[in-house]
């Protein structure tokens, strides 16, 4: 199941600051998916990123740019960078083999990860109405 969710994405779309530069952006930012789409990366808000087009176009795309927008992300949720990672990693690696709001439960639940780690990615699945 990939998540595909357009308010989300909008959410990342808004006229303010690059969240990797810190640059102005009056005409909107860019969303920027850490882990792509193409790898699994859903529209949630611990994967996303605003950044400005020329971040998008120039810092994200290599492995020091992901692991800045790793950071960028974890400091934004007030959680570790491993804790996003696991999560974004945990929604794109299971959840396309779960069909029911209680496997993915059951699942949230028996995956050992943090607290704060579930508690994000119960969140991010209530935010995009996989789960009620």
């Amino acid at each position: 199941m990939k998540i595909e969710n357009d308010d989300i994405r909008g959410l990342f779309r808004t006229p303010g600051l690059c969240q990797l530069c810190g640059k102005p952006c009056p005409q909107g930012t860019d969303p920027h998916h850490v882990l792509s789409r193409g790898a699994g990366g859903s529209d949630i808000r611990i994967g996303l990123l605003s950044v400005c087009r020329e971040c998008h176009s120039t810092k994200v795309d290599s492995k020091k740019g992901t692991e800045r927008c790793w950071k960028a992300i974890a400091l934004r949720e007030n959680a570790t960078v491993d804790e996003i990672k696991s999560a974004n990693y945990f929604i794109a690696n299971q959840l396309h083999r779960l069909d029911s709001e209680y496997m993915i439960l059951d699942k949230i639940e028996a995956w050992p990860a943090t607290e704060k780690a579930k508690e994000i990615v119960i969140r991010d699945l209530r935010e995009a109405k996989v789960i009620v």
